[in-house]
């Protein structure tokens, strides 16, 4: 399954006046979903949208976009060929909006498991230390380097693959698969 698109997650965010792109709010669904699968779409909408006027037609829309999201991030985070994604702008915006995306998706995991009730200094090393960086990462602004352009791409590259891999890491950590039961 593939994730939405992330200009049409960012309009429906901004006809329902949330303030969180759409990086930061696949990064909160992330963030609640790696600790407890079961986690329903419901309550990232309320986290993002507050109480919901199911009368509002802009906030019925955009709860059904978190729905979409959440439903797809469920599946790509239980791919066992590793198929997850991070929501991020497309290749054509300039780098600078891309880092801070990925800043703003760090930010977002960090908050999905704070609701969760995730304490750092409670997790395995592998999984704080990796939380410890998607902090750094979600409280700093980071500027492109005056490196070639494709320099920069790489290290942007780099660094998806980085969130990509930490949080499939964490959530083996916080939520271990369960192994299938053996025959004998």
């Amino acid at each position: 399954m593939e994730l939405p698109d992330y200009d049409d997650i960012g309009e429906a965010l901004m006809r329902s006046s949330a303030v969180i792109s759409p990086a930061e709010l696949h990064g909160m669904a992330c963030g609640l979903l790696i600790k407890d699968a079961s986690t329903p779409s419901g309550k990232l909408q309320e986290l993002v949208l507050g109480q919901i006027d199911r009368g509002d037609v802009l906030d019925s829309e955009t709860a059904a976009v978190i729905d979409k999201l959440h439903a797809v991030t469920l599946h790509q985070l239980q791919d066992s060929e590793l198929g997850f994604d991070l929501l991020a702008p497309d290749e054509d915006e300039p780098l600078e909006a891309r880092i801070s995306a990925a800043c703003d998706w760090a930010r977002g995991l960090i908050y999905g498991l704070a609701e969760q009730g995730v304490k750092t200094k409670e997790c395995p090393t592998d999984t704080a230390d990796f939380l410890q960086d998607c902090l750094t990462l979600a409280s700093n602004e980071y500027n492109v380097d005056e490196g070639s352009d494709e320099e920069n791409e790489q290290l942007y590259m780099e660094l998806l693959e980085f969130l990509r891999m930490g949080t499939l890491m964490a959530q083996e950590e916080l939520q271990p698969m369960q192994a299938a039961p053996q025959l004998h």
